[in-house]
């Protein structure tokens, strides 16, 4: 995942009041796009659950990976 898809992301994120997208609501609505495997193996489910997670992690901790805009 590139770090401008993650600003974005952050950015919706920041306005959850309003647009009722959560880091959860982000990470299934973007972690199959920007995480899907070269070859499907396995439980596709299980990748899927993996992949949320990741995209709400990756957002949930921003700033701790990706450092702040000030950096």
């Amino acid at each position: 995942m590139t770090v401008v898809a993650s600003t974005v992301q952050q950015r919706i994120a920041a306005k959850e009041s309003v647009n009722l997208m959560s880091t959860q609501s982000l990470g299934i609505v973007f972690g199959p796009t920007l995480l899907r495997p070269e070859k499907e193996t396995g439980n596709m489910a299980v990748h899927m659950l993996y992949q949320n997670q990741i995209v709400e992690l990756m957002l949930s901790e921003y700033s701790k990976i990706f450092g702040s805009e000030e950096d």
